[in-house]
């Protein structure tokens, strides 16, 4: 009896072949993109935040010494005094902007936060000034001379967000940092003076010199608006184009239509020095990231060109980027947002900072907490008058007269709510703690 033939072992089908070969290439395929998506976090942390073993430091002003002459280009207009319980010759404050109310977007799942510095902050309640900077970058002539310089101040227990607009045309005394500064000049070379000597034409600028020109733009701005900052964020043109593009444009209610028949070509007028005319319609407009910088930056129209509108107009489009922001799902376009920041945004938060910033909004959000937001601009009737220095620059002076800024110090406080010492001005561009006038702080965290 013969015993039954055995199947011959081929060994694995063909179909089981391209089943595993298929797997392997997926498993490939799926570690190589989380090493990829890990080298681009890194690199984007590396280049863009304050290393997590750092401290955040707040920044304050200088008080003034010797001033420089500067003629002015028409005498000042006498301004009628005010009664104020304050100070009876300091101008009454123009209004802030009417006050918006918004609430964040949840995510779907809850993001987790641990307890950074900012967080600590947050929980107890304390006032958050952060620098928000604006310049051209790489390839541009004066790429760091700051073309915007906007405060956001935070209040956690109110939750209301006030903007104030620095012109950047004001003429102070720059802090002194590293044998740099220390001389008159207009408040938008801040950020360059404290870089120092860089090659307009480097894209790898690391960030030790952009942190030193936050620095350094924290403490003048501290110095004309009598309170401290905390944190400095910069972006520029290419950037916040990109990043305007990447959350899908923005809609902006245009207060005025202006015609600007010099706006430049190109960023760069060694690259073109021709211009071009734009305009805008009041109203409505969708913008995408070339419409919206173009709105933001034009100066040479008759209806709007003044340094105030500018700032006016750039305070309009930070609040369509917070609608913008706060109304989509930012989460499924990170990466999108990252590509359009990478090499062009740094901040003086860490990385863990800005992460648990993203967790605690989030945490608002879910909470259905409102924020209020509303802005101001420093008013050129009442607190600046238009001037040329001694060097034939066309700037901006305190009407109380140069390198003093209590009149602004005192409008600031007005804003943000903290004026209830009796004694507010102080020495004139010296930073005060509420009640104690006079004083600058000297310790940071």
């Amino acid at each position: 009896m013969t015993s039954a033939t055995q199947p011959t072992d081929h060994g694995p089908s063909r179909r089981t072949k391209i089943l595993l070969g298929t797997l392997a290439a997926l498993i490939i395929v799926g570690l190589a993109g989380g090493f990829y998506v890990n080298y681009r976090v890194n690199r984007f942390v590396d280049t863009t935040f304050r290393p997590d073993d750092t401290a955040p430091q707040t920044q304050f002003g200088e008080t003034p010494t010797v001033p420089i002459v500067a003629q002015a280009t028409v005498p000042p207009t006498p301004i009628p005094p005010t009664p104020d319980p304050r100070d009876p010759n300091t101008p009454a404050p123009p209004a802030a902007t009417a006050t918006s109310t918004v609430a964040l977007a949840p995510t779907a799942t809850a993001l987790p936060y641990g307890n950074s510095p900012i967080i600590r902050r947050l929980k107890e309640n304390q006032r958050i000034n952060v620098l928000l900077i604006g310049f051209g970058g790489p390839g541009h002539d004066g790429g760091y001379l700051t073309d915007t310089l906007q405060v956001m101040s935070f209040e956690p227990k109110t939750g209301v967000v006030i903007l104030i607009s620095v012109p950047r045309d004001l003429w102070i005394q720059l802090p002194q940092y590293e044998g740099r500064g220390g001389y008159w000049g207009r408040i938008n070379e801040a950020y360059t003076v404290g870089m120092g000597k860089v090659d307009r034409n480097d894209t790898n600028i690391p960030y030790s010199k952009h942190d030193a020109g936050g620095k350094l733009a924290m403490k003048a701005v501290s110095q004309v608006l009598g309170i401290p900052m905390d944190y400095w964020l910069s972006v520029d043109f290419v950037g916040f184009r990109r990043f305007i593009d990447a959350i899908g444009g923005v809609d902006v209610n245009v207060e005025r239509a202006f015609t600007d028949t010099q706006y430049p070509n190109n960023d760069d007028a060694d690259v073109d020095p021709s211009y071009r005319t734009i305009h805008f319609d009041a109203g409505w407009q969708h913008m995408n990231g070339e419409r919206a910088i173009a709105f933001a930056r034009s100066r040479y129209s008759p209806e709007d060109g003044s340094d105030f509108g500018r700032a006016r107009r750039q305070q309009l489009l930070m609040s369509a980027v917070k609608d913008q922001i706060v109304s989509v799902e930012t989460i499924p376009k990170l990466f999108g947002i990252l590509d359009a920041l990478e090499g062009h945004i740094r901040m003086s938060f860490s990385f863990s900072e800005a992460k648990d910033l993203l967790g605690w909004g989030q945490e608002q959000a879910r909470a259905k907490r409102q924020f209020a937001i509303s802005s101001g601009v420093i008013d050129g009737d009442r607190l600046l008058y238009g001037a040329i220095s001694s060097g034939g620059a066309s700037i901006l002076l305190p009407r109380a007269g140069q390198g003093n800024y209590g009149q602004i110090q005192s409008w600031v406080r007005d804003l943000l709510g903290l004026n209830e010492s009796p004694d507010l001005l102080g020495t004139p561009g010296t930073p005060r703690l509420p009640g104690v006038p006079g004083v600058r702080p000297t310790a940071t965290r």
